[in-house]
């Protein structure tokens, strides 16, 4: 059987993010947004918010994610830049 949705998650629970990109890319579609979801979130808890906020731009869910995560990071600066440029 060829369940890529769980290759996919095998790839994101060993932080293979290339590999689950790839995958959800190509042959599992259906979570391709969740895995950018998920990879956002990773990388907003290391603290890579530069990064994180383009995953949550390619998984669609920027408009509440990325304002959350700037305020959170009480970084209010780039937080009135990203809205002004919504």
């Amino acid at each position: 059987a060829e369940r890529f949705d769980y290759l996919n998650q095998l790839y994101q629970a060993k932080g293979d993010w290339e590999k689950a990109t790839q995958i959800a890319n190509k042959k599992d579609r259906i979570h391709l947004r969740t895995t950018y979801y998920q990879h956002g979130q990773f990388l907003e808890s290391i603290g890579e918010l530069d990064q994180a906020i383009k995953l949550y731009e390619l998984a669609d869910t920027h408009r509440t994610d990325v304002p959350r995560m700037l305020h959170e990071a009480k970084n209010y600066e780039d937080l009135e830049q990203y809205i002004e440029h919504m």
